[in-house]
């Protein structure tokens, strides 16, 4: 099902908006975990892998075999590659790659402080410093281009677009 970028329906931002947020309650109880984990490192060491793990699943194979995140899918929007194809676990995991990287740091960070490897926290506000900056100009990069591409887009080669053919009902789980 190959279209032209001109053929494609750029998704629009309150949808993605949206699908962020839908995102974000269906993660609730797992931020909740991040959370207690956040006061307590030593539930980190151990819990870490486990949601790490979790969400490989819900931001890279979800996506790759049904074309975004429950979210995004809920909005009747999908994430398919720059040709108008269907997207691939190779460009879902280049689209999550720099999350991933950036939860790897904190977990091996957080791990080392409690192991009392590290002493400085401040290498800790470093990452976060740029975990954020990251976060800016992804989403100032979604408002400031006509084909709404954020960073992790134009790295997996990738566009979120209007769904012609909604299929809430057909989303499979796993």
């Amino acid at each position: 099902m190959e279209q032209t970028v001109a053929a494609l329906k750029i998704s629009d931002l309150d949808q993605r908006i949206k699908a962020k947020l839908i995102d974000m309650l269906i993660n609730l109880p797992f931020l909740g975990l991040g959370y207690l984990i956040y006061k307590s490192p030593i539930i980190y060491v151990y819990l870490a892998g486990p949601l790490f793990i979790f969400a490989i699943w819900y931001n890279v194979l979800l996506v790759s075999k049904n074309g975004g995140t429950p979210g995004k899918r809920i909005m009747n929007i999908r994430i398919v590659k720059i040709d108008g194809s269907p997207i691939d676990l190779r460009s879902a995991i280049l689209r999550y790659l720099v999350d991933a990287v950036f939860m790897i740091i904190s977990t091996v960070g957080i791990a080392l402080a409690t192991l009392g490897t590290i002493t400085d926290p401040s290498s800790f506000d470093v990452a976060s410093t740029v975990d954020r900056i990251w976060l800016i100009i992804d989403v100032l990069a979604v408002l400031l281009n006509h084909d709404r591409q954020a960073l992790h887009d134009y790295i997996a080669n990738t566009l979120v677009v209007k769904d012609p053919e909604p299929s809430i009902a057909d989303y499979p789980v796993a």
